[in-house]
């Protein structure tokens, strides 16, 4: 299955549970299915295609987490951005793997101006919790997507060899490694950790 299979299968099983809690804020796994499937219009409505490289740059937020939701629902590939590790670090990797796509929190809004200029690949920046001058906000951007279907990328295998991530590895004899996880990787470590915890 595909990563968000497994999200959407949460929503099935009752859609009424609380999916993410955020001190007074709470989304149920039926609201925010709702809402990732608004991030992924939003996304194709702005110029996304399937397999766009896409960073969440942020400090535990539920938007980052929705973000990340949407971006597979989309059918994008997730580029881990730690907001612990150096800006040179999180820079040189964005660039090595030709990420596209950057959710950001404001409170990063000055590293997230380093990277711009730093990586050309940059193309679509998403500010996840307010407006800026340079970038959409989120709002904007599922106000954008509106009401529109995403396109149905998932076939009935569950896109196994799909790349769901770019992971970083290594680093401690030069630059990190993109390991290429798949969804049929993710998948068998999300069974395996189902079964034994």
């Amino acid at each position: 299955m595909r990563v968000i299979d497994y999200f959407d299968k949460g929503v099935e099983i009752d859609p009424g549970r609380a999916a993410v809690i955020f001190g007074d804020l709470t989304y149920t796994y039926g609201e925010a299915q709702a809402l990732t499937h608004r991030i992924a219009a939003g996304m194709y409505a702005h110029g996304f295609e399937i397999g766009h490289k896409t960073a969440v740059y942020s400090n535990n937020d539920p938007m980052a987490f929705l973000c990340m939701l949407g971006l597979w629902r989309a059918g994008g590939i997730w580029i881990p951005a730690n907001v612990r590790n150096s800006l040179a670090t999180n820079i040189d990797y964005l660039d090595f793997v030709g990420a596209r796509w950057l959710f950001y929190h404001s409170e990063f809004t000055d590293n997230v101006k380093k990277m711009c200029s730093a990586v050309p690949s940059l193309k679509n920046l998403v500010c996840i919790d307010r407006d800026t001058p340079d970038h959409m906000s989120l709002a904007k951007l599922i106000e954008l997507g509106g009401d529109d279907p995403v396109p149905d990328w998932s076939d009935p295998f569950g896109n196994p060899d799909q790349i769901m991530a770019l992971w970083p590895t290594g680093g401690t004899t030069g630059r990190s490694k993109a390991v290429m996880m798949t969804n049929l990787s993710w998948g068998v470590t999300t069974e395996i950790t189902t079964r034994y915890w």
